[in-house]
């Protein structure tokens, strides 16, 4: 079967490889090496892999690669990382939190393809509403198809029939992570969020996961203070581009965060898909 490389590339009309000098799979986006399989570390599973420096990485060599480390390397972005190896304590008001939004009565299901057109749709308008690009829909079909590493899996949130929120989870090799997720706003006061984040803490558990990670944020944001709450440890994602190490978010696209929110919806998810070609 194609690695998860491979497919990528192949519907995105690019080259699959290595990260320049490494075992590291990755696709080619505008002549930059991008590491897979979803973009967030240059190796899985990330908590059995530190790196101490860029080590044999070929530095003339365009490429993008990030890695989990501990040593409080300066970066803009930070992982949260539960770790499960034994039953993680909970603070009286997170489980009271908890405990109320399992009586509201949502409805959730776990699964593959079946759920990804449910799951995509609530996640891309989510990522406009932010001021950002979604991720086109056939990238979460290749991951759902199994990348090489792991497997994928979707959650979605129903409540009084309406999607409600929704995750996408990657698992390899007793990592557990949350890497997309979205709920609206009506939901959240509900305690969506915690209903979800309890089920798939529980997945991870049910899976003997050493960690469960709630994805990446901006450190000390709103989002990154909800993930805290849990018990969390920060882990620095260090990100180096071309050998150096980036310290604030280079999206050539971030300028136009305000102007995303108020386009067409469809004008924003196509815009995507040519983006995700071109432009990481």
């Amino acid at each position: 079967m194609p690695s998860l490389a491979d497919r990528l590339a192949e519907s995105l009309e690019t080259k699959a490889g290595k990260l320049p000098g490494t075992d590291v799979p990755a696709i080619k986006l505008q002549g930059h090496w991008v590491s897979l399989p979803h973009l967030s570390y240059g190796k899985w599973p990330p908590h059995n892999f530190e790196a101490e420096s860029l080590g044999n990485l070929d530095l003339n060599l365009p490429c993008e690669h990030r890695w989990a480390q501990r040593d409080g390397k300066a970066s803009y972005k930070t992982a949260s990382w539960l770790f499960l190896k034994e039953a993680p304590l909970f603070s009286k008001s997170l489980s009271q939190k908890i405990r109320k939004a399992r009586k509201v009565g949502f409805e959730f299901e776990r699964g593959g393809l079946p759920l990804l057109s449910e799951f995509w749709l609530m996640y891309a308008r989510h990522i406009q509403h932010l001021g950002s690009l979604p991720l086109p829909k056939q990238f979460f079909h290749g991951l759902l198809q199994g990348f090489d590493e792991g497997f994928a899996e979707i959650f979605t949130l129903r409540y009084q029939g309406k999607t409600v929120g929704c995750a996408c989870n990657l698992f390899v090799e007793g990592f557990y992570e949350n890497a997309w997720f979205a709920t609206n706003t009506g939901s959240q006061k509900l305690g969506a969020s915690y209903f979800l984040h309890d089920q798939m803490i529980n997945r991870a558990a049910e899976l003997s996961a050493e960690v469960y990670s709630f994805g990446r944020s901006t450190p000390k944001s709103g989002v990154h203070q909800f993930k805290r709450q849990w018990g969390t440890t920060d882990i620095p994602l260090a990100w180096y581009r071309n050998g150096q190490l980036i310290t604030e978010n280079p999206h050539p696209l971030r300028r136009l965060g305000k102007l995303l929110k108020f386009l067409p919806f469809p004008l924003v998810a196509r815009f995507g898909n040519w983006a995700f070609k071109r432009i990481y």
